[in-house]
């Protein structure tokens, strides 16, 4: 239907083959990831705190400046948690969120960030853990969307107990109204 859908996901791949006929703009290769089992607890783990909508601000704001290109923000209607760790001195250092996937419902963690400056101390993994841990005991599995290339990230879902399920690759097509 040409014109009527302007962006896609399919198997990694199709955008070969959608880029025979339409321009493609925006192609990104990812990876979903699931786990059924709740992951090992991570130093600073203890640290993790959900937010409110009382935080929206402060999350758009640490999102805005830490990771530009998150997938939800604060306000999002498929968003049921969002969580975060604070420095001594109260500022948010890491944040996260619980979504849902669209067409099924399953939980899907989100928009994990870490404060540029903070990198490399296992805020992330201590955030991913919690959110992971979270979603698997009130729905019994947790799923994620990676992005391919980042191979910090597929060490610490190796880690966590996410298996590598489909390669896929989402873009949008040029000129779709």
């Amino acid at each position: 239907r040409p014109g009527a859908i302007r962006e896609f996901t399919g198997p990694r791949g199709s955008d070969e083959l959608v880029g025979r006929r339409r321009e493609l703009t925006d192609v990104v290769e990812w990876v979903f990831r699931w786990t059924l089992v709740e992951p090992p607890v991570m130093r600073n783990e203890e640290r993790v705190v959900a937010l409110g909508e009382e935080h929206h601000e402060e999350l758009v704001a640490f999102l805005d400046a830490h990771s530009p290109a998150h997938s939800t923000g604060p306000g999002s209607a498929d968003v049921s948690l969002w969580a975060g760790i604070r420095d001594a001195d109260g500022q948010l250092v890491a944040c996260g969120a619980l979504s849902s996937l669209r067409d099924s419902g399953a939980p899907l963690m989100a928009s994990v960030a870490t404060d540029a400056s903070r990198r490399g101390q296992g805020l992330g993994a201590a955030l991913t853990a919690w959110l992971t841990r979270y979603a698997v005991r009130e729905h019994g599995f947790c799923t994620l969307w990676q992005i391919a290339d980042n191979a910090p990230a597929q060490r610490l879902y190796d880690r966590l107990g996410y298996r590598d399920e489909d390669h896929c690759v989402s873009a949008r097509i040029v000129g779709a109204a």
